[in-house]
């Protein structure tokens, strides 16, 4: 080291300048810091310091994306569907003529969905509609989970498929699916994607078409119309008659409307895996009885087309070539009682009262027919379910004759009289079309050329063949079985000759 006063070079050890006798103080040159080596210089003690603070700063950033990680992937997320494809339809590139996805109607129809960010668990729900000219109908709702495997991360996809059972085939026409993702607890609504599609008919399907439509009160064993009208009565059953071609997998619907609202448990639908050419299709609008007066519609849709037909009912309708009676004339049917039987008009309707059981007891109408259709308003007001009442037709005398019966409990039968012998030509049978109790049914009966026919309410119930009697007259009937007290009463009858 150097003297502080002469700066002489003076060795260490030495306390006063040898040249200036200055004494000399000796300075540390170093200068000791808790676990750092003696000697190592203060920049390094600051490098190391500011390399623990990055690592320190490192491992922080590290574990908070640890933890961001594991709630996206533990934590439900907000995930969506990004688009549909009918793919096989695509795939065989069958269209229809409007450019949509087509398909046959056995043929199981699936939809691929595409998605991204869905979570574990989440589901995807499908809802297929047919789209006829009525609105939309709900076929089915289909719900499935979600592929999982990287949908979370990356987007993926899941394939839904409405199954179509080989015995019910789609009906040609108008399709929609639309899919979500299933709602969470507590989220709304989702939102939806949506496809659309046709079911056209297979190969060898005859084109369906309408040949003619009609209204009609009065109908054949086949439904086509024996007397077409446009303004109808309350007490009547009307017909609508469609007539043309069905090609298999065709719909033909029909709907009924009064004033412009539609009336309740009226849809008919016809349908046929095969082709039907030159077919007879009928609904019938039976309900309320009598019907209301004013201006009705009916609607048909075959195969997504939509036609109209509009008609009116009025208290009053003449018909030509129609013997027709509601019994407020009480010059006509007979009332002679006696201990069994009591025949007595009741305000503007006939009764017949039997009071004895196992016994049928008619009045007739006292004239001759030989093809002739019958129809009678009827109601049972007392007495056993199980009784025995309607029309007769082709009465020769008290021992020849067929009659058409309808019972209180909803059964109907067929029988024919002749000689002593009793013959059941359709025997008791129960049916949904019989109002049961005291109720008003509209009982119609054809008996033409060698064909017997038996409709209630419209529904055709019966239809047979025999020959056994050519003409007769007709007669309205009541009887008992078990029981006695069968109380009938009948309104509003027709009676049409045929020829």
């Amino acid at each position: 080291m150097r003297c502080p006063n002469c700066h002489k070079r003076i060795p260490d050890e030495v306390l006063f300048c040898p040249d200036c006798g200055v004494p000399v103080v000796m300075l540390a040159t170093a200068v000791e810091v808790p676990g750092v080596p003696s000697g190592e210089p203060p920049a390094a003690v600051r490098g190391r310091r500011r390399g623990s603070v990055i690592w320190i700063a490192l491992g922080l950033v590290g574990g908070l994306l640890v933890v961001a990680l594991l709630l996206f992937l533990l934590l439900p997320r907000g995930g969506r569907l990004t688009g549909l494809t009918l793919f096989r339809a695509s795939q065989r590139g069958e269209v229809d003529q409007a450019g949509m996805p087509a398909y046959y109607p056995g043929e199981s129809i699936p939809v691929l969905v595409r998605h991204q960010a869905l979570g574990w668990g989440d589901r995807i729900q499908a809802h297929w509609y047919y789209e006829g000219c009525f609105g939309s109908e709900l076929l089915e709702e289909v719900t499935r989970e979600a592929r999982a495997d990287f949908s979370w991360l990356l987007p993926g996809t899941t394939e839904i498929s409405l199954q179509v059972a080989a015995d019910e085939p789609l009906p040609i026409g108008s399709y929609r699916v639309e899919v979500q993702r299933a709602p969470r607890p507590g989220e709304e609504e989702t939102a939806r994607l949506e496809a659309l599609f046709r079911v056209v008919p297979p190969p060898g399907a005859i084109p369906s078409q309408a040949s003619r439509t009609a209204l009609a009160w009065l109908v054949d064993a086949d439904g086509r119309p024996l007397r077409e009208a446009t303004v109808f009565a309350p007490y009547d059953v009307v017909y609508f008659s469609w007539q043309g071609d069905l090609g298999s997998y065709s719909r033909l619907e029909t709907r009924w409307y009064y004033e412009g609202e539609p009336l309740p448990g009226t849809t008919t639908v016809s349908s046929s895996i095969r082709n039907l050419v030159d077919r007879t299709i009928t609904s019938f609008l039976a309900s309320p009885v009598p019907l209301r007066e004013g201006t009705y519609q009916v609607d048909s849709c075959l195969d997504g087309r939509r036609e109209q037909a509009v008609f009116e009912v009025r208290a009053a309708v003449p018909r030509s070539g129609v013997l027709y009676d509601d019994f407020s004339n009480r010059l006509v049917w007979s009332t002679e009682s006696d201990g069994d039987v009591q025949r007595a008009y009741l305000g503007e309707r006939y009764g017949i009262l039997v009071l004895t059981s196992g016994l049928v007891a008619w009045t007739p109408m006292g004239q001759r027919f030989r093809d002739v259709a019958i129809q009678v308003t009827t109601a049972q007001v007392a007495g056993p379910e199980m009784n025995d009442y309607g029309v007769m037709c082709r009465l020769l005398d008290d021992d020849s004759f067929y009659s058409f019966s309808i019972s209180g409990d909803g059964e109907y039968s067929i029988y024919k009289l002749q000689g002593d012998r009793w013959e059941a030509l359709v025997p008791w049978t129960s049916t949904s079309a019989i109002r049961q109790g005291q109720a008003l049914n509209r009982i119609s009966v054809l008996c033409r050329r060698g064909e017997l026919v038996l409709r209630v309410n419209g529904m055709p119930l019966a239809r047979l063949e025999d020959d056994s009697f050519a003409d007769g007259d007709v007669a309205v009937f009541a009887g008992t079985r078990l029981e006695a007290g069968a109380h009938v009463l009948f309104d509003d009858l027709e009676v049409v000759p045929l020829r």
